[in-house]
């Protein structure tokens, strides 16, 4: 994701009534920027998180999906009360525009 793309996330997400706690979050958009990621083991569980989504609901070449890692996942994703979709896994788009193969991930982490 481009840095003006996230940036502008965090900007729509702003504008939203969430449960966001802001006072966490910095408002300097400067704030934003890139580590290395053989330095810091979070940014490589998050690198791996995302492209297990990703393969779970982009399709490849041959317009399959990949959902097997994702759902490995769901042991060690963070919830609340059994909610996922929350919390430890945020979808970008809209849900009613994904194929019934697409749907098949979130609803595996309990979205109908």
């Amino acid at each position: 994701m481009k840095y003006q793309d996230f940036r502008d996330y965090v900007g729509l997400l702003r504008g939203l009534e969430t449960s966001i706690n802001w006072r966490v979050i910095s408002n300097d958009e400067d704030y934003i920027r890139a580590e290395a990621h053989n330095k810091l083991a979070g940014l490589q569980f998050a690198d791996v998180s995302a492209r297990a989504f990703a393969e779970a609901v982009e399709p490849n070449i041959y317009g399959r999906y990949e959902s097997s890692y994702a759902k490995a996942l769901k042991p060690v994703l963070y919830e609340q009360n059994g909610n996922y979709m929350s919390y430890g896994v945020k979808m970008l788009g809209r849900y009613d525009l994904l194929d019934d193969r697409q749907k098949e991930l979130f609803q595996h982490y309990g979205k109908r």
